[in-house]
């Protein structure tokens, strides 16, 4: 069955901002009206659910369905709401869908809920709607209106909430037909945008002047001839040849090994557009076990391709996999089955993090080596939250080379989550744990953060002392303009405040990436490149990239200003040239050239 034709792809993407909307017109049949939210009915996998009537404080409603789901079902359809709609749907039939909804706690890493809304045809199951909803801990109304291509004689609504740990609120909810009397195009639709994209916000001068203070620095060269003496009008030529700051990316670790032509193509984007690379799966502890070999190759193909390495991760401290049915797990087995005895898992994850920091001790610039510490706290409910500063301390007597990070999935809003990683951070500091950086994932779903706030939060990062990581960036790109518009704002505001350090991508083609599904690569699925992909080495190798030339002066010098790096400068006289590496820092550097 065909699926409906939306008005807009728009539709599926972030809310921040609203556009103005054309008022909704009279005549439309209700199918759904918001009183009936207590005839909701729910359905399927409800062990352990909660579900009630609250009431809310908002301007247009004042109460709202509450769901609190503990543990995610295997299908998000598993748990479910329905409410069975008489009234039939013609194909072509004009629907508009209406709902207001807010997450007060969600497992996912982007830290949104999510909320199927499904209209289909009682008994076949035809699909009149089928589309997926999210949103943070503000409240975000979605206005929907679609196209309907199937007949449905009668017709259910469902709101499925399974598909993950979480607690939602759900308003207001209208679904009309205005049958053929009008056009999509005539009903008020959910635009997305955020704040500060405009091409005048005015953010975007203070940035710039900020990335030229702080990511530049003075080069000055002296150029001599054989017997010292300077040379004057040598033609000089400065082409930077790599970022000091670490753009990187995850790989796809078994394709990133294989041979053939798509392997090959795979690091050739990966080589070309990228310094760091992280293995997304083999340094986890129990795929290390397991595939050790791999894991080893895979960090040594990346040295030899001139990519630095990022660890992740030495600690991922959860064993629900094993509980929950889902496949996936944090942990080994045997880690799960020694979860009662506290001085074996304690002697286990010492083990741990001495053997894969000792395996890879020298080969690594930074080391995630706690994931994720507020939501998968398993090994810290039996050993303690303190454990963690032993932790730290001990991969720093394993490998003193490496920046050691605690990186938590949570994006830039502000909420508990980053106030948790604060709170973290400053009792790791009493407990002399050698926390260098915080890593922020920066997962993002339908909600992005506006660029002022993204400024802000990075500031109260930084204030605990450490450097900021972004280390696993990625949103979803059906909007390709707006995928590209944020990619390139979110760059260019982290990249302007000192404490960043690095930026990564989680992966960067949508073959293979963990969100294929939303598109979240910057490289299509046949690899090529994509608008966001464009932004991306704009900024990256065009905006923030040096390529000079310029003659010596009477003295034999010649002074620029470029970004950090490691750059080849080649002088010519004569017919004779030469040709030198050099790295720039962002104090300066003084070189002398001799012909």
């Amino acid at each position: 069955m065909k699926p409906l034709l939306l008005l807009s792809s728009l539709l599926l993407l972030p809310l921040v901002a609203l556009a103005s909307f054309p008022d909704l017109p009279s005549g439309g049949q209700s199918l759904f009206s918001p009183e009936k939210i207590s005839s909701l009915t729910l359905i399927g996998n409800i062990e352990g659910t909660a579900n009630q009537i609250v009431a809310v404080e908002h301007p247009d409603f004042n109460e709202a369905l509450e769901v609190n789901v503990p543990v995610a079902r295997n299908r998000s359809w598993d748990t479910q709401f329905e409410f069975k709609l008489l009234p039939s749907i013609k194909k072509d039939d004009v629907l508009y869908v209406s709902f207001w909804l807010r997450g007060l706690r969600s497992a996912n890493e982007t830290g949104e809920v999510k909320v199927g809304l499904v209209i289909e045809e009682v008994g076949s199951h035809n699909k009149v709607l089928d589309q997926d909803f999210s949103a943070g801990r503000e409240w975000r109304h979605y206005q929907y209106p679609v196209l309907a291509q199937v007949n449905s004689a009668s017709s259910s609504v469902n709101f499925r909430v399974g598909g993950r740990s979480q607690k939602l609120q759900i308003a207001k909810i209208e679904i009309l037909n205005f049958g053929k009397s009008i056009g999509v195009d005539s009903l008020p639709a959910t635009r997305f945008t955020y704040q500060g994209r405009e091409l005048d916000a005015v953010w975007r001068q203070a940035a710039a002047e900020r990335i030229e203070k702080i990511r530049k620095g003075d080069l000055t060269l002296t150029i001599l001839d054989a017997q010292n003496q300077p040379v004057s009008g040598a033609n000089i030529k400065i082409e930077m040849q790599r970022h000091s700051f670490y753009w990187g990316t995850a790989l796809d670790d078994p394709l990133f090994l294989e041979a053939g032509p798509k392997a090959d193509r795979y690091r050739k984007i990966l080589t070309e557009n990228f310094n760091n690379a992280v293995p997304g799966n083999y340094l986890k502890w129990g795929v290390f076990e397991r595939l050790r070999p791999d894991a080893i190759e895979s960090v040594a193909k990346a040295k030899a391709l001139g990519l630095s390495v990022r660890s992740h991760c030495m600690i991922w401290a959860s064993w629900q996999g094993f509980l929950n049915g889902q496949g996936w797990a944090f942990l080994p087995r045997t880690i799960f089955d020694i979860r009662d005895k506290p001085d074996e898992l304690r002697q286990a994850s010492y083990a741990r993090i001495k053997d894969v920091g000792t395996v890879f001790r020298g080969q690594v610039e930074s080391i995630d080596v706690l994931n994720e510490p507020m939501e998968h706290r398993d090994l810290m409910k039996v050993l303690g939250e303190d454990e963690i500063a032993e932790w730290f301390k001990l991969a720093r007597l394993t490998d003193p080379g490496a920046t050691l990070v605690l990186n938590e999935a949570i994006t830039f809003d502000w909420s508990s989550g980053a106030d948790n990683l604060v709170r973290l951070a400053k009792r790791l500091d009493q407990l002399k744990a050698p926390v260098d950086a915080l890593g922020i994932q920066a997962h993002y779903g339908v909600n992005l953060t506006g660029i002022d706030d993204v400024f802000i939060a990075i500031n109260r990062f930084a204030a605990t002392g450490k450097s900021v990581h972004i280390t696993e960036f990625d949103m979803p790109g059906h909007d390709l303009q707006l995928h590209a518009d944020y990619v390139r704002d979110f760059i260019t505001i982290v990249f302007s405040h000192p404490s960043v350090t690095h930026f990564n991508q989680w992966g960067f083609s949508d073959d293979h990436h963990w969100r294929a599904s939303e598109q979240a690569g910057l490289w299509d699925r046949d690899y090529n490149i994509k608008p966001a992909g464009e932004a991306y080495r704009d900024l990256v190798y065009r905006q923030f990239w040096t390529t000079t030339e310029g003659r010596s002066d009477s003295k034999g010098n010649y002074t620029t200003r470029g970004f950090a790096g490691t750059y080849k400068i080649t002088v010519t006289q004569d017919g004779q040239a030469k040709e030198i590496t050099m790295e720039l820092p962002v104090d300066g550097a003084l070189a002398v050239v001799k012909l």
